[in-house]
């Protein structure tokens, strides 16, 4: 269901640590508890339901910054001239060369950093 890399829940746990909580009272639906509670129990590093609702807080926080960067880095590719365009695709194909000498050409085929395959 949540398929969040543990290291996340561990950043955040050590994270919240130092931090003075601040008690505040929801009213939510039965069904979301039950959700907050499927979390929680699948990841145990989440000790209570209110670090599990911080951290279901936390992440959609971080997923909406990154969908805002998603955003603006389409907008900002779309922006680009028929010049721009060559540069860019210029300075790519030149790092992508570089970058497979330094790591070696097999494992540097496995990311496609184009444009095309980023933004469909």
């Amino acid at each position: 269901m949540w398929n969040y890399n543990i290291s996340l829940i561990n950043a955040f746990k050590e994270q919240n640590k130092s931090k003075t909580k601040k008690p505040i009272t929801i009213t939510i639906d039965p069904d979301l508890i039950q959700v907050v509670n499927e979390i929680k129990n699948e990841y145990k590093n989440l000790k209570s339901r209110s670090s599990t609702i911080a951290f279901i807080i936390k992440s959609f926080y971080e997923i909406s910054k990154l969908e805002k960067l998603k955003v603006e880095t389409v907008k900002y590719y779309k922006s680009l001239t028929e010049k721009e365009i060559k540069e860019d695709k210029e300075w790519a194909e030149f790092s992508t060369k570089q970058a497979g000498k330094v790591w070696g050409q097999n494992e540097w085929k496995k990311f496609s950093w184009t444009k095309k395959n980023l933004f469909g």
